[in-house]
């Protein structure tokens, strides 16, 4: 089982202004220092708490499936936002049509709490949508974007394929999700 750790990412989102993410290796009090010509942003330095991976791993029953957890009932825009575009980009990928894709799963109405905090703990965050391929949490919206980009989403997908239909290779994944696309184009 693979965790991903990634670099500073820094994007422009407007015109001065930048949104910058990491993800710390090592569980303990981070303290962020940002600098713009050499002089702290406001607030620099940030306290950053990390939270330890839990001791056991916790099954979500997920196990070959590709799965997404959403709020429905946010007031966040940005939210709202990232949960259609995730959906956008796995409509593109053809992933809603897949054998292994469960329906998108709310985790605020009709999850009682004890499951939904089963599947923060094992995210490590509570941002939703929150993407999960064989049981693994892969990331939220932002994270699955850069994936994509550098093309691992990919690969997650072909294996997740591979793992479901218990096949050889990443190829023969790849070779089967095409033939069954064009099948559902004709």
């Amino acid at each position: 089982k693979q965790w991903y750790q990634r670099r500073v990412r820094v994007r422009e989102t407007q015109p001065n202004c930048y949104d910058v993410s990491f993800i710390p290796k090592t569980p303990i009090p981070h303290f962020v220092n940002i600098k713009w010509n050499e002089f702290n942003i406001k607030g620099s330095p940030f306290k950053v708490m990390v939270m330890p991976r839990p001791e056991k791993d916790i099954n979500l029953g997920g196990e070959g499936k590709i799965r997404v957890y959403y709020s429905t009932t946010t007031s966040s825009e940005k939210i709202r936002h990232n949960c259609r575009f995730l959906q956008s980009l796995l409509e593109r990928k053809k992933v809603h049509l897949r054998e292994d894709f469960e329906p998108w799963i709310p985790i605020d109405i009709g999850m009682d709490r004890e499951e939904r905090n089963r599947i923060f703990e094992k995210a490590g965050v509570r941002k939703t949508p929150m993407l999960f391929i064989d049981d693994q949490y892969v990331g939220d919206y932002d994270d699955v974007v850069e994936l994509d980009e550098t093309g691992e989403l990919d690969r997650l997908l072909s294996y997740c394929a591979l793992k479901y239909r218990n096949l050889q290779t990443v190829e023969e994944a790849r070779r089967v999700d095409q033939v069954a696309r064009m099948q559902l184009q004709s």
